[in-house]
């Protein structure tokens, strides 16, 4: 396991890159008026990549075949 420590601030813009599960809410979140919420979940072999990089932004460009 690798990690680098860093700050997530609010208004920045990021990348997310996981596998995402639908979790019901027990309890309603103020200010949000959604019953469900997308969680990043990992296992053992599995990752969750958070950034910050703007080259993360830019979408991959498809080879001509």
């Amino acid at each position: 396991m690798s990690y680098k420590e860093g700050i997530i601030e609010i208004g920045e813009q990021i990348t997310v890159a996981g596998i995402a599960q639908w979790k019901s809410l027990s309890e309603p979140i103020p200010e949000y008026p959604y019953a469900q919420i997308a969680s990043l979940e990992a296992s053992e072999g599995q990752k969750i990549i958070i950034t910050d990089l703007p080259e993360a932004l830019v979408e991959p460009k498809l080879r001509k075949l």
